[in-house]
């Protein structure tokens, strides 16, 4: 048996030939059934939460700031899809109008919370540069050595954190305020050289 998913994917696939009003009228069944479903399936995806339902990602070089938002997002685009099926085929049902509020209110808040999520972070990030806590120290040596007359390379670790979080959220699209983009710009030529001399304190070790 197909889940709701699945039937709003094979919907939509031949939602063009669906929408003939000859087969819109001898689907009607099955259209009335698919109606019934999606109201189960927007309140499922607006139960759905980042502490409920955590992203299972096996990639470690993706920050969780980037899986909370791609999770929000996800759910955004499950909606979206709800919307889409729902205009396209089932605006003659009576029940459509009452699905259509419910699927714009679920996408509204879907937006807002991964705005949100971008915002607190951007907000978090600033506040830590101007603190100084999160920033090169220029005057502070990359390379030190070790009682033991050995190599050690000293960078920030969140700062390589940081560059992989702008670099992605620019990738989906967001807008990274000028002070982070610059710290990241900064910290990533720095990072360059800095694990340049860590395989060369790596070789003669």
């Amino acid at each position: 048996m197909l889940n709701t998913r699945q039937l709003i994917y094979e919907f939509s696939r031949y939602s063009e030939l669906l929408s003939r009003p000859v087969l819109k009228h001898e689907l009607l069944s099955e259209r009335q059934y698919l109606l019934s479903l999606l109201f189960d399936y927007i309140k499922q995806i607006q139960s759905e939460t980042i502490s409920e339902s955590p992203v299972i990602n096996t990639r470690y070089d993706i920050p969780q700031i980037v899986k909370e938002i791609t999770q929000v997002r996800q759910l955004e685009s499950r909606a979206k899809e709800v919307q889409n099926v729902a205009n396209k085929l089932l605006s003659d049902l009576q029940s459509y109008e009452d699905l259509m509020p419910l699927a714009n209110e679920t996408m509204k808040d879907l937006k807002q919370q991964h705005n949100e999520l971008f915002e607190t972070w951007a907000s978090d990030v600033i506040e830590h540069i101007k603190a100084n806590r999160l920033s090169l120290k220029e005057s502070e040596p990359v390379v030190q050595f070790s009682k033991k007359k050995l190599m050690e390379v000293n960078y920030s670790p969140r700062l390589v954190v940081l560059i992989s979080e702008v670099r992605q959220l620019k990738a989906m699209g967001y807008q990274i305020p000028p002070i982070i983009e610059q710290t990241s710009d900064h910290a990533k030529k720095f990072m360059k050289h800095a694990r340049t001399l860590e395989q060369i304190a790596n070789f003669t070790t």
